[in-house]
Order: C-alpha cells, then sequence, then structure tokens
C-alpha cells in the first residue's frame, strides 16, 4: 500500500509510508496496518496503483509521476519519456555487447573446425569458414544491433 500526503487537493509528498505517517505524527497511534483505513483528517491518502502503459522500450522509458484524483480515489501515474541520445547510445552499446559475445561464442565453439588437424574435409571446413566469416561481419548487418540475421551453422 502506498500512501501520499495531501493537502487543499494536491499531492505535497508521495510517495509515503507507514513509517513515514506516523513520523509526521509522533503523538498519534495508528491502528496497524493502515490498509483500508480513513486518514483524511491526517492528510493522508492511500494511492491506487494502476496498470503501466505499453510503451516503445527501445525509445522510450517509464517513470512514475505525481497521483492524480480520478474517480473518487488517487490514482498512481505513469509517464512514458523519451530517451535521451545519450540513454539512446548506452542501450545500442549493450545490445551490441550482447549480440557479439553470443557471436563470439558461436566461433568458440567452432574453433575446431578450421585447425589443421580438423577431421573435415576440404569442401565442409570451405562451408566452415564461410559461416564463421558471416558470424564476424555480423556486426556489419544492416538493423545491428537490434536485428541481427544470424547465419546457419553448416551440417
Amino acid at each position: 500500500m502506498t500512501l501520499a500526503f495531501v493537502e487543499n487537493g494536491a499531492i505535497t509528498r508521495y510517495p509515503c509510508f507507514v513509517a513515514d505517517v506516523q513520523a509526521a505524527f509522533p503523538n498519534t497511534s495508528f491502528r496497524l496496518p493502515l490498509e483500508g483505513q480513513d486518514l483524511s483528517e491526517f492528510g493522508v491518502v492511500t494511492v491506487l496503483p494502476t496498470e503501466q502503459p505499453v510503451f516503445d522500450e527501445a525509445n522510450n522509458r517509464i517513470e512514475e509521476g505525481t497521483p492524480e484524483y480520478s474517480q473518487s480515489d488517487w490514482r498512481q501515474v505513469w509517464n512514458v519519456v523519451p530517451l535521451s541520445a545519450e540513454e539512446l547510445q548506452s542501450k545500442s552499446d549493450e545490445q551490441a555487447a550482447v549480440v557479439r559475445r553470443n557471436r563470439d561464442a558461436k566461433l568458440a565453439a567452432s574453433d575446431w573446425t578450421v585447425l589443421v588437424d580438423s577431421p573435415l574435409t576440404e569442401e565442409k571446413q570451405t562451408e566452415w569458414k564461410t559461416y564463421r566469416q558471416a558470424l564476424r561481419d555480423i556486426s556489419s548487418g544492416e538493423g545491428f544491433p537490434y536485428t541481427v540475421a544470424w547465419p546457419s551453422e553448416p551440417s
């Protein structure tokens, strides 16, 4: 349960918890739990949770706003905020690192195919070399790092 202090119909402090209410009114004994009690005489209201909106996570983030009074209740508010250029670059860098780690793992798992003493035929080694080069070229593909066309591993 999340609480808020309200004065003159406006939120003055949010979020607040039981300890905050007790600290604001040290000479008052509150019956616990506070949930379901009318604390309006103390300027304390319950803020009802709301679902977060659906948003484009690639370009935005969500943050909690100041609760609003709606339909006889105070309700949680969510704001969709565009990512800054720095946040977008950081997100892209993180995604690129994930893709490169996956690529590196696939390369490491196929190292044996190109060793001098590999049991593969020359034709199969050529297939594996082509596959491995395609893995190395992943980062130059269109849409990288969010859209990756992984090459098919030779059989």
